[in-house]
């Protein structure tokens, strides 16, 4: 079975100035995935004033619009190469790149990590490589941007490169690919670049076409599905909701959780139209044969599931709260569309963004920006998972009544 149609959602992030709106305007305009009316308009400016204009028209508009930081919805640009649509996320900071990667359904699948050829690692780069590896983003693409600068001189990427991998082995983490590009003259972005001949690796649109689609994974699981809605239809209740994890079928025989009762599917419909079945990443509306009072935050999943009435589960976190979290502290967790309780048993280490230094001993409480290593025990029914296995049941946020205290990726999870 291939997913490749899926949409695939991709951070844009690294320090101020280093080329992110001058990328995505190159990627909106080299794959002509603009709006008609924009693209007539900056057929005009091109008329007039030249071809660099319009990318700086456009890369323009897309900074202004980051910086007036108007919505989360702002900062989700869509785009679509011949092989399947993509929602790039830009990243305009620290504390925004957190919102972004987390709320809602704006979780990201890689990241885009771009760094000046000039300037090379800042302080935005390594926090932000920092937080790729707490968000267990899978697949990172590094670009080094403004080649032009430097006349595409090999020599001078490959001390950025040596610079670049030291620091994400510093890290734990394995970019797929370190790329040299010009965003502003469009060099290796939608084809190989013949002033970078030196380099035997992907252009950028044929990097991101190759990562793999998050859900293939999944294929594999065994079913789960979140409810996101329930909605009434001609005396019926569809159930809405994205597949987490492996498929479903038509009639088949599906335990919910924490209901904990079986029912058999009766209906599955995607975009109006009926299916016999429905797989990992599909957003899709069913009926079930039984009429249970299925709520959001219920769970869809096969019917040899398990059970756990309690669990405990190791975690990275990101605290974004100016109030300290404290071992021992009841904290309110939001996983896919779950909301449930868990208590901060022990905190193992806690981390530094900014100079990376770890802490392990006796830690007993963690402040805003830092990152940890946190065992949890479970107040409440839910379910989760690790995130290599499922991503969309083992990421989640912190909340209270004021909104985002932080956010979470789970390693491992264990029965009490």
């Amino acid at each position: 079975m291939t997913i490749n149609t899926e949409q695939l959602k991709i951070a844009v992030c690294g320090h101020i100035d280093h080329g992110k709106s001058t990328l995505i305007g190159r990627l909106l305009l080299d794959t002509s995935s603009l709006p008609d009316e924009k693209t007539n308009e900056l057929k005009k400016i091109a008329k007039e004033f030249g071809e660099e204009t319009q990318l700086a028209y456009l890369s323009d508009q897309l900074k202004e619009e980051r910086e007036r930081n108007i919505t989360i919805e702002t900062t989700q640009i869509f785009l679509k190469t011949h092989k399947r649509p993509y929602c790039l996320i830009d990243t305009p900071g620290h504390l925004e790149f957190i919102k972004n990667m987390l709320t809602g359904a704006s979780q990201a699948d890689a990241a885009l990590v771009l760094v000046d050829i000039e300037e090379g690692i800042a302080d935005q780069t390594r926090r932000h490589a920092y937080l790729l590896k707490f968000l267990a983003l899978p697949n990172i693409i590094v670009l080094v941007n403004k080649m032009d600068l430097v006349n595409y001189a090999e020599k001078k990427f490959r001390q950025i490169e040596n610079e670049l991998r030291s620091l994400f082995n510093e890290l734990d983490l394995k970019p797929l690919h370190i790329i040299p590009i010009s965003a502003k003259q469009g060099e290796n972005i939608k084809k190989t670049s013949r002033r970078m001949s030196w380099f035997h690796g992907p252009h950028v649109i044929n990097a991101i076409d190759n990562i793999p689609n998050t859900f293939e994974g999944t294929l594999k699981q065994s079913l789960r599905l979140p409810v996101q809605d329930v909605y009434q239809h001609d005396h019926e209740d569809i159930i809405v909701g994205r597949i987490a994890s492996g498929a479903l079928n038509k009639k088949q025989k599906v335990f919910i959780y924490p209901q904990a009762t079986f029912t058999t599917i009766k209906t599955i419909k995607v975009f109006g139209k009926g299916k016999q079945s429905a797989h990992a990443g599909e957003c899709i509306g069913l009926t079930l044969t039984d009429n249970f009072p299925i709520r959001r935050g219920d769970i869809l999943c096969a019917d040899e599931f398990t059970p756990q009435t309690q669990r405990n589960f190791r975690s990275n976190i990101i605290w974004l709260s100016s109030t300290k979290l404290q071992q021992g502290q009841t904290l309110q967790i939001q996983c896919a569309t779950q909301t449930f309780h868990c208590k901060v048993i022990q905190i193992l280490e806690a981390i530094d963004p900014k100079d990376l230094n770890i802490s392990k001993d006796n830690v007993l409480s963690i402040t805003k920006n830092q990152a940890a290593l946190i065992e949890f025990t479970m107040l409440s029914s839910a379910i989760v998972e690790k995130h290599t296995d499922i991503p969309e049941l083992g990421r989640y946020t912190i909340e209270d009544n004021d909104g985002l205290l932080g956010a979470g990726t789970i390693l491992a999870v264990r029965q009490n």
